[in-house]
């Protein structure tokens, strides 16, 4: 198993971008960016469904605390 690396939005955008274009080759997508074929086809699959807002964290820190 690969170890998790960040990546920012526009790079999860461009990598979803280039997997589509690849016909959805996640392995080979996890091999050019460095990063787990889950991670991948998960920002694919939330790409599709709702856009580049699908990208983006799912657990912000609440305003104030």
């Amino acid at each position: 198993m690969k170890k998790v690396r960040k990546t920012i939005l526009e790079e999860q955008i461009a990598i979803v971008k280039d997997c589509l274009s690849h016909n959805r080759n996640y392995g080979a997508m996890a091999l050019k960016y460095n990063c787990s074929y889950q991670q991948v086809r998960n920002w694919v699959d939330c790409y599709e469904k709702i856009r580049s807002t699908g990208l983006e964290g799912r657990r912000r820190k609440r305003a104030g605390f």
